[in-house]
């Protein structure tokens, strides 16, 4: 990555500028500035200054690429290197999935070089037991195994609470966390545990394989020496003995996934209130495809449940009027408390749904909405959103970079991040992750305020006309 000063010699060169012109076409009244910024000797708030006027001289025209980059220096030089690293991290989290990596096992007694895809995609009803790795690049590979139905995978995690730990793991376990074949759980201890454990396998990156050969039960342990290799040796017979040694690792974890959710069979109403409270009185950071149906006027939301799939079986979900009411309350908590509340959203998703009256998470419960609630819901937005100064909403730009799953910030409580594309059938498919990390929920609070929102987002002006050409759609549709 580069710093300032090879940054500024780049839009030197490009541009056919000297360091006195630049300084000149910026306003200062000689390059001392300039270069004392370029040799990293300015305080921050110089620095601040120096990259707004970049940014902002319409002459120099900066490009997408070089304001980005612009803005990932000056993001550095704000945050510690560990803050920052999380940070760039969070930034790569938000995004698509990353190429797909396949590690390389070398079992150092045969020579065998095999990747891990290589060995273990011609057998099934492999077992996978997972200690740490929150660094090793591996679940990838695991959930190619697992979506096709030929593994199990059980992830054991030690965490010291430390932000960039906690991010690696996130970032790690994302392509398969919300499979139903993967489990994860953490145990909390304290760095000093870790750092000085005399038990030595315990805080390793150790991967065991159970699977078998010739009718006879065989296992690989798998020991991460780096990213892309670990040593791997088998051996037949169960893997008794392993196992063994993960039982602390086992009996202390806290399931990482659908942590906090009420019990299944307390149902949609549960489910509600569960929200109501994560909601109630705190501010909300949101980026997901579209809105939810917590936005769409409560006399709509409760028609769709009336006349959708559980018509005849309202009794699942139960009382109808105790529903509204929860979803009055959510309501009120999205529209109503003074506490910030930001959605982030892509266009493309929201105007699928004008089309179509489905969104993205739409609840199983609830039938297609006509024209004329499509219509309603879009001018309740729009009201909250020019009116209401707690409220805001916003249209990505480079909506292709960001990840479908829904990604929720309740400040001080916790970060859940929802499976893409859920029907919130909580019986089936649905699944959150919840990370109440401090640390990490300050970090993404101020990724969210401060790269997020002046970066990524379309102009306000540009969201209300987007709005408006939603709205106007509907409305022509309507009179044919």
């Amino acid at each position: 990555m580069q710093d300032m000063r090879e940054f500024v010699q780049a839009i030197q060169k490009s541009r056919g500028l000297s360091v006195a012109e630049l300084a000149a076409r910026l306003g200062y009244k000689s390059q001392t500035s300039v270069a004392r910024i370029m040799q990293d000797k300015a305080n921050i708030d110089s620095v601040s200054r120096f990259c707004q006027l970049l940014k902002d001289h319409e002459g120099l025209a900066l490009t997408d690429e070089e304001t980005g980059a612009l803005n990932r220096i000056l993001e550095r030089k704000k945050l510690s290197r560990a803050e920052y690293a999380a940070t760039d991290i969070l930034r790569q989290l938000l995004r698509e999935d990353p190429p797909l990596l396949d590690p390389l096992l070398v079992n150092p007694h045969t020579g065998d070089r095999q990747h891990l895809l290589e060995r273990y995609m011609p057998m099934t009803d492999l077992r996978f037991t997972v200690l740490n790795c929150e660094a090793m690049p591996i679940f990838g590979a695991l959930a190619q195994l697992t979506s096709l139905g030929k593994a199990e995978v059980e992830h054991l995690m030690y965490s010291d609470q430390s932000l960039l730990r906690t991010v690696m793991t996130i970032q790690s376990v994302l392509p398969i966390l919300h499979d139903a074949r993967y489990y994860g759980g953490m145990s909390f201890v304290e760095r000093e545990v870790i750092l000085s454990n005399p038990k030595g396998i315990l805080m390793a990156d150790v991967m065991v394989c159970e699977y078998h050969k010739d009718g006879i039960p065989w296992y690989d342990l798998v020991l991460f020496q780096s990213r892309r290799e670990g040593m791997f040796f088998s051996f037949p017979g169960d893997a008794g003995t392993v196992h063994r040694m993960m039982t602390g690792a086992r009996e202390t974890a806290v399931p990482i996934r659908n942590a906090g959710i009420p019990d299944l069979q307390n149902g949609y109403e549960a489910y509600l209130r569960y929200c109501c409270d994560l909601e109630k009185d705190r501010a909300v950071y949101r980026i997901k495809p579209d809105f939810g149906m917590e936005q769409v006027p409560v006399d709509i939301w409760v028609r769709a449940l009336r006349e959708g799939p559980l018509a005849e079986n309202a009794s699942v979900l139960g009382e109808i009027d105790e529903l509204a009411e929860l979803v009055k309350q959510r309501q009120s908590n999205a529209f109503a408390k003074k506490q910030a509340q930001h959605h982030v959203f892509k266009q493309r998703a929201v105007w699928k749904f004008v089309r179509t009256g489905r969104l993205s998470d739409q609840f199983w419960g609830f039938r297609t909405l006509t024209m004329q609630e499509r219509l309603l819901t879009l001018r309740t937005m729009l009201h909250q959103h020019m009116e209401n100064p707690y409220y805001k909403l916003h249209f990505l730009k480079d909506e292709d970079s960001m990840r479908d799953e829904e990604i929720i910030c309740y400040e001080g409580v916790g970060l859940s991040i929802i499976k893409a594309g859920t029907d919130y059938n909580l019986e089936s498919s649905h699944s959150e992750f919840m990370v109440t990390q401090p640390e990490f929920l300050r970090m993404f609070r101020n990724f969210f305020l401060h790269s997020i929102l002046p970066y990524s987002v379309q102009p306000e002006y540009k969201t209300r006309k987007i709005l408006l050409e939603m709205i106007e759609y509907c409305q022509s549709n309507l009179e044919e």
